[in-house]
């Protein structure tokens, strides 16, 4: 199976944006749809347990568990929407804890919040943190008093970042789900980079994209006289969906000439090959 060499390119005329590598919402190499998309729901009355598994990154069992529960006895009730890690490796996007009081135990109940991305939104920003347990998509639970309202799902399609780490390689993804209400979800497709950070990158420090910025074509710079396929690149959009773009040896270096009626907006220039990456690189084109 191929890896993927990405270079960002960050095309705009804005001023200062930060540029990321992985997306919500962009269908990376490995995609697959949910079809019929699949619900998960609950009813409390008295008991419900749905559950679906995703294997995410083609390993021999599921990844990630999804589970819609009610329940109600005489102590509360039981009302949510969670994700789960199966493997020790995958982890999920936790995005904020959410709290309420009991008054008949006089603590607090706690609720871990998985974070909804929206399309185009960044999976490996700086600032993100995971988790590779148990987080919530809604909970409505309660008992002794305390009664949680956690809704953050509820609404438009929405995603969930996955991250696997096994200590020598990382790799990103997505779950797309929209939930409707606080009791029922829709799990419609998802996807994963397949590129791989870590002890199979490649030392090719010296590639820089140069000018920067540019204001047509660019070129990747190739002092080491890396041997390249120029039928091997390509340039996309956040949405996977490959742009016009040509490209020719300019002495040892790569010039990249992108079509002249290309929006401006971020775009992903790739390099396939049969194993490795080379680190992303930044370009800014302005008009």
């Amino acid at each position: 199976m191929k890896k993927y060499l990405l270079l960002m390119l960050f095309v705009s005329c804005l001023k200062n944006v930060n540029a990321q590598l992985y997306f919500a919402g962009t269908m990376f190499q490995s995609y697959y749809d949910v079809n019929p998309d699949t619900l998960l729901n609950y009813v409390v009355v008295p008991y419900t347990n749905e559950t679906f598994g995703l294997n995410l990154f083609d390993d021999s069992s599921n990844d990630i568990l999804l589970t819609a529960r009610g329940s109600v006895s005489s102590s509360g009730s039981s009302a949510y929407l969670s994700i789960t890690s199966l493997n020790p490796n995958v982890y999920i996007m936790f995005g904020r804890w959410d709290s309420v009081f009991v008054p008949a135990t006089s603590n607090w109940d706690i609720t871990k919040v998985a974070k909804p991305l929206i399309v185009t939104e960044p999976i490996d920003a700086s600032d993100a943190s995971w988790d590779n347990g148990m987080l919530y998509l809604t909970d409505y639970s309660g008992h002794g008093g305390g009664n949680k309202s956690v809704s953050d799902w509820v609404g438009s399609e929405k995603f969930i970042g996955i991250k696997y780490d096994n200590g020598s390689s990382i790799s990103y993804g997505w779950i797309r789900l929209k939930c409707p209400g606080p009791d029922s979800c829709y799990v419609k497709d998802f996807s994963n980079s397949l590129v791989t950070i870590g002890e199979q990158e490649l030392e090719v420090n010296n590639l820089q994209m140069y000018p920067n910025p540019s204001n047509g074509s660019f070129y990747l710079k190739n002092s080491e006289r890396y041997s390249f396929d120029l039928s091997k690149f390509s340039l996309t959009n956040m949405l996977g969906q490959k742009e016009k773009c040509s490209y020719e040896m300019a002495g040892e270096d790569i010039k990249i000439i992108p079509d002249n009626n290309l929006p401006t907006g971020c775009y992903l220039f790739r390099y396939s090959m049969d194993k490795n990456i080379i680190p992303k690189k930044v370009v800014k084109i302005i008009e």
